[in-house]
């Protein structure tokens, strides 16, 4: 066994991209060894910006020997009548590298047929690794690139392949290049280097100012940064995400600390710290002992500390020019008022197929007035959001938003206080556009959950209203997002909203819009999200089949009962198959029939079991309560038993279909059974 090195280098990648590619590559080479029958022990990932490599350790010298029974014609037709083979049979073993007299006969289903045992011997692994550059091809990119004369796209250019097994050199080829056994170093501080074997990958790099491994070059810029911070009494906040993509810009880091003007301090705590991370990739500072925003910064450089003065200076000139910017905007802002602002709407369009945000938060009053009811909302939060609703997109006619669009709702809340607004509706105002992605930070208060919720529903509407909906990959106005946050609002606060009302909530808005087609699209649409949603909580996608498709749209009421469900299968499957399976049986049996059409007799009656069946009916109640089902398991089974539907007098015959019928369609607002596999 030996380590096996493959490295592709390129152009800088972009920062966003790194990890997946990486995760891919390692993926890719992994599955083919395993589909070429090259056993190892394990596969290691490294990245940078200019480079991505796997290590696979312990990789098999050769492939194991593959021995297989293959199956040919039927013997009626490999056999003729004095049971000679026959061409077809012939054909079939010269195929297998076999003869005839390697046949063997077995019978499959009463059907005697030819078998032969197929041997391959396995090959060593250099000749496996030759043929590697095919998972090349395989790699995904969200975008990608041609250059000079070459026609096959990839992430960027490449430069240079490493294809090292053990300390041989394995000539790969792919596009214009050839395998060979050299690496580059840091752009600027490395150089061309000789690698002898996969195990001196990563030290041969180091010394080239490069820290191929991605998890040491973090922990190395975390402790650099810790360094600074304590040396100054410093809290540097360490953002997650930010972290990841400066991690993924460098190659060899060096941490080092700047400085702004404090008159800079003057501009919201979140403006600096947006222009910081969002612009320049910078940490910023906190006082150790009052937790406030310091005139300092921390950034890492893709070098050594070779002029790093002239770095620090060269950074701190580029953020005081931005800052410089957002604080003129900012003290212009502070001239005028929310009303000014909210003025300046009027001329201001959404999209330009849609109309002017005024009207926008016209509509979305409208709306917080039909939520009031179905959400049971209180007077004063009801109040709050109402009078965010009227002014809560005046930030985006600021100079502040212009500029640092990234900021809008943010500086919205925050302008709202500065001009005197109520502290509860300024938070309404930020949270309004909550959460930003899936699974992101939902609005802290009732206020701004409704005012999320009435700005998205309004948003949807407008955009399917003139034929923007999104299709395949493409999303270029985050109506999936918008749509994965009204769930996710919805569910936070256990609101129960049935979503096929929407034509109420449609003529509200604007009476022109209540026709069906735009209602339905709607629904589909968060019906298609809803269904997202229970795949990120781990429910079985026939269960999520059922619930999604049920008669109602209400997805707290529908993700509450799809995690019952869930739960019933998993600790119950007896009881969970018998439920499936005699509801699935009174939906098979149901007719069509409207509501209006139904009418139950119970003094029709025949048997115990069916008078009991139809006193449990009528007490059904529109809930998501999985007992109610559990409870009616028994007796449908009763029932059943003891009746016949489809009975001889025609007055029994349609009470019994209406009994199953109404029993059908209160299911149905739960969910459809039928699409539930209940036979383990």
């Amino acid at each position: 066994m030996a380590e096996y090195l493959l490295e592709l280098g390129l152009e800088e990648i972009p920062s966003r991209f790194i990890d997946d590619l990486s995760q891919q590559l390692a993926q890719l080479v992994s599955d083919y060894f395993k589909a070429q029958r090259l056993s190892f022990d394990s596969v290691s990932r490294y990245s940078t910006p200019r480079r991505l490599a796997v290590i696979v350790h312990g990789l098999a010298e050769k492939q194991t020997d593959h021995q297989e029974l293959v199956k040919g014609p039927a013997l009626r037709i490999a056999q003729d009548d004095q049971k000679q083979w026959t061409k077809a049979a012939e054909g079939f073993v010269r195929g297998q590298g076999a003869t005839t007299d390697d046949i063997e006969i077995q019978s499959i289903k009463g059907e005697d047929y030819i078998f032969v045992n197929k041997f391959e011997a396995g090959v060593p692994a250099e000749e496996v690794i030759q043929n590697i550059s095919q998972v090349f091809d395989k790699l995904v990119f969200p975008v990608s690139m041609t250059w000079g004369m070459e026609k096959k796209p990839f992430i960027r250019p490449l430069h240079w392949i490493v294809s090292l097994y053990g300390d041989q050199v394995i000539p790969i080829e792919y596009l214009y290049l050839t395998a060979d056994r050299y690496t580059e170093g840091h752009r600027f501080l490395g150089e061309r280097v000789f690698l002898s074997h996969p195990n001196a990958f990563l030290d041969t790099l180091r010394e080239q100012y490069v820290m191929a491994d991605v998890q040491e070059r973090e922990n190395t810029i975390r402790e650099q940064i810790a360094k600074l911070a304590n040396e100054n009494h410093w809290i540097v906040p360490m953002d997650a995400s930010l972290l990841e993509e400066v991690n993924n810009l460098i190659e060899w880091p060096t941490a080092f600390c700047g400085t702004f003007e404090p008159e800079f301090l003057e501009l919201p705590p979140v403006v600096l710290t947006t222009t910081m991370k969002e612009h320049q990739r910078y940490f910023y500072v906190l006082d150790k002992a009052t937790d406030e925003l310091l005139p300092y910064f921390i950034s890492v450089r893709n070098g050594n500390t070779d002029h790093l003065e002239n770095v620090v200076h060269g950074n701190e000139k580029v953020l005081r020019a931005r800052l410089d910017d957002a604080l003129f905007f900012y003290r212009e802002d502070m001239k005028h008022s929310v009303d000014y602002f909210v003025e300046k709407l009027s001329h201001i369009k959404e999209h330009y197929q849609l109309d002017t945000l005024a009207k926008k938060q016209e509509r979305v009053i409208k709306i917080i007035e039909q939520l009031v009811q179905p959400l049971n909302l209180e007077v004063a939060d009801v109040e709050t959001a109402l009078a965010a609703a009227k002014i809560y997109k005046f930030d985006l006619a600021t100079l502040m938003v212009d500029e640092l669009s990234e900021l809008q709702g943010i500086i919205g809340g925050v302008y709202a206080e500065k001009f005197g607004i109520e502290s509860s509706i300024a938070q309404a105002i930020s949270e309004q556009y909550l959460p930003n992605q899936s699974g992101g930070a939902l609005p802290k208060s009732i206020a701004g959950s409704v005012l999320a919720l009435a700005d998205k529903i309004d948003t949807l509407i407008q955009y399917f209203n003139v034929g923007i909906i999104p299709s395949g990959s493409s999303d270029p106005y985050g109506l999936r997002r918008q749509a994965i946050g009204m769930v996710e609002i919805l569910v936070a606060n256990q609101w129960s909203l049935n979503l096929d009302a929407m034509d109420r909530i449609i003529h509200a808005v604007d009476t022109s819009l209540t026709q069906s087609d735009l209602k339905k699209k709607f629904v589909e649409f968060i019906r298609a999200r809803l269904e997202k949603h229970l795949q990120n909580l781990q429910v079985d996608y026939d269960i999520i089949d059922g619930v999604a498709h049920a008669h109602q749209l209400n997805p707290y009421r529908q993700i509450h009962f799809a995690l019952k469900l869930q739960q019933l299968k998993q600790e119950q499957p007896e009881l969970f198959q018998s439920m499936i399976e005699a509801l699935s049986r009174v939906m098979n049996i149901a007719s069509d029939k409207e509501e209006s059409e139904i009418s139950i007799q119970s003094d029709l009656s025949q048997s115990n079991s069916e008078e009991i069946l139809i006193q449990k009916v009528s007490q059904l109640q529109s809930e998501d309560s999985i007992q109610q089902w559990v409870d009616l398991v028994k007796p449908i089974k009763e029932y059943f038993e003891e009746n016949l539907v489809n009975h001889e007098d025609e007055t029994i015959r349609i009470n019994r279909m209406n009994t199953m019928t109404r029993l059908s369609k209160y299911i149905r607002q739960e969910m459809d059974p039928r699409l539930i596999i209940y036979k383990f």
